[in-house]
């Protein structure tokens, strides 16, 4: 029996490498897929980072490269800056152009 989206987000939460990302983004869909990718920021022990850092990366560009409205939505949501009086065109965290 397969885990449920919230099962296996959960699981992933745990340890990020249960799933290669192009089976996470597909399994778990864009807006869990946002949820994972929150959720392994705020981490901090070096064991996650480790584990997490070559598959946030990869996570991100699969995200990036897809053409739905979905993916590309919790992407930006992703990188919007916690700044309110940016406007909306430049509410993205710097890290996205590299500045």
């Amino acid at each position: 029996m397969e885990a449920t989206p919230d099962i296996l987000l959960a699981r992933l939460k745990q340890d990020p490498s249960r799933l290669s990302p192009i089976a996470i983004v597909s399994r778990l869909g864009a807006e869990a897929t946002l949820e994972l990718l929150e959720y392994g920021d705020q981490i901090r022990t070096n064991e996650w980072r480790y584990k997490w850092s070559s598959i946030r990366e990869e996570l991100i560009r699969l995200l990036s490269q897809q053409n739905a409205f979905g993916p590309t939505h919790a992407l930006a949501r992703y990188y919007r800056s916690a700044d309110r009086q940016e406007p909306d065109t430049l509410r993205i965290r710097r890290t996205v152009i590299g500045t």
